[in-house]
């Protein structure tokens, strides 16, 4: 009986519902904190930068000069550093320019970028910091800072059937910050997600040419629907 006792309570005990302290009478009385209360030596921030942080905030003119940064494309068939080596791949050099093309045409149409440029790789370390890129668009004298990166992975599906043609389905995904230069905040900052389905082509050799096909779809999907949730960041 006493063991009984003992888990009933527990239970009650544990049939609130998640935040229900926060909107309590006695949670409402309580003082205010209007800071940290945990301490590390090693912080990048002040407490009082992270107030005014929280408190204030920031003006980004009507035209700006933006820098873009591409950190890198990781796939099923390897990795490729943009700003660090050149792929092997032949077909690298059109399939970097349709990316950038996928992202900075729809931003060049805000009429919002007096101009938009490229961080040279020369100007960066092997691996770059928020700090180093910051001081790297400041060097350039570009107000804004558009840093991404992008990923993507198959599913092939191979048909049982011997003239049938195998189907590759590959999902992309893009993370990117756009960084105020003056001021070192991120006003903007996403992740998307879009996928492809390609068939396999009589032409193809194997079945990695539909795969890198499909992977390249796949990211130019994803990186226009970034390019339209920053242009409705941007827009006036």
């Amino acid at each position: 009986m006493k063991t009984l006792m003992c888990l009933a309570l527990l239970t009650s005990a544990g049939c609130g519902t998640a935040g229900s302290l926060y909107r309590s009478e006695e949670y409402r009385g309580r003082p205010a904190i209007n800071a940290s209360l945990v301490k590390d030596d090693k912080a990048l921030l002040s407490e009082e930068a992270i107030r005014t942080l929280l408190e204030s905030r920031i003006r980004i003119p009507d035209r700006v000069k933006l820098a873009v940064l591409p950190l890198g494309h990781s796939g099923t068939h390897g990795e490729d550093r943009w700003y660090r080596r050149e792929s092997r791949d032949v077909d690298f050099p059109q399939q970097k320019k349709a990316y950038l093309e996928a992202l900075e045409g729809p931003l060049a149409q805000t009429g919002r970028f007096s101009e938009i440029t490229h961080v040279p790789a020369m100007m960066l370390p092997a691996d770059p910091s928020l700090t180093r890129l910051r001081e790297a668009a400041a060097l350039m004298q570009a107000e804004l800072l558009l840093v991404y990166s992008t990923q993507s992975h198959l599913v092939t599906w191979e048909s049982p059937f011997v003239f049938a043609r195998d189907e590759v389905r590959a999902l992309a995904s893009i993370e990117l910050i756009l960084l105020d230069v003056r001021t070192g905040v991120v006003p903007y900052a996403e992740t998307f997600h879009d996928e492809h389905l390609e068939k396999e082509r009589s032409k193809d050799l194997s079945v990695v040419e539909t795969q890198r096909r499909a992977e390249r779809k796949a990211t130019l999907l994803v990186m226009a629907r970034a390019a339209e949730g920053l242009k409705k960041f941007m827009a006036p």
